[in-house]
């Protein structure tokens, strides 16, 4: 039995919360191959793709009565893995990495801003900015820059919907408070810039 459709998935998460044991049985067997792959290529490195993976699915097993998954049980697993491979990485190039995607993101969307800008002070500036947030928004918004949705997000985080928005939604105040300190006109097209992206679906 392979779980390929919602309501397979929905029928071996109620069987989970139940007995349990043959149900998680099927989803080890049925996922685990996927998520080493995308584990393994991640971080290249064999025992610790495996640790990860293990983690995923004890974090699976710990929670199963109180999760309430409703994307696909792929997506929510492949969010927590991804969240585990995050907090693996250094914290400094994470963030350097996350910083890295929104500007490239930013110069995609509007070439003409970044050609009047000194690149390397607006990205120092949101590089400090965030760093500076709370964990779970600063992880939140390292979680919207590898382009999980909101709902992933919350599901790999433990968190409602409502308070991942309300993260993004503050963060991005605090981004434009510090974006708009100097040369407001200018700037306030930079932090449009950031409300799409963070906020698209």
């Amino acid at each position: 039995m392979r779980a390929n459709s919602l309501q397979e998935d929905l029928d071996l998460m109620v069987a989970l919360q139940g007995e349990g044991q043959v149900a998680f049985q099927i989803i080890f067997d049925t996922y685990w191959k996927e998520l080493y792959k995308a584990s393994y290529y991640r971080i290249r490195d064999q025992s610790a793709a495996e640790d990860i993976v293990q983690d995923v699915f004890t974090d699976l097993w710990d929670k199963r009565h109180s999760i309430r998954i409703e994307t696909s049980l792929s997506s929510y697993l492949q969010a927590s893995l991804k969240y585990r491979i995050i907090r693996l990485f250094n914290r400094s190039s994470l963030h350097q990495n996350a910083i890295d995607h929104l500007m490239g993101r930013m110069t995609e969307m509007e070439q003409a801003i970044f050609d009047a800008l000194e690149y390397n002070d607006l990205e120092r500036t949101i590089s400090q900015t965030i760093n500076s947030f709370p964990e779970n928004m600063r992880n939140i918004f390292l979680l919207r820059s590898e382009e999980l949705t909101i709902r992933e997000i919350a599901d790999a985080l433990g968190l409602a919907e409502q308070s991942v928005k309300n993260n993004v939604s503050e963060g991005l105040k605090r981004l434009k408070i510090v974006l708009l300190r100097t040369d407001p006109d200018f700037k306030r097209s930079l932090y449009l810039l950031l409300v799409t992206i963070m906020l698209e679906e």
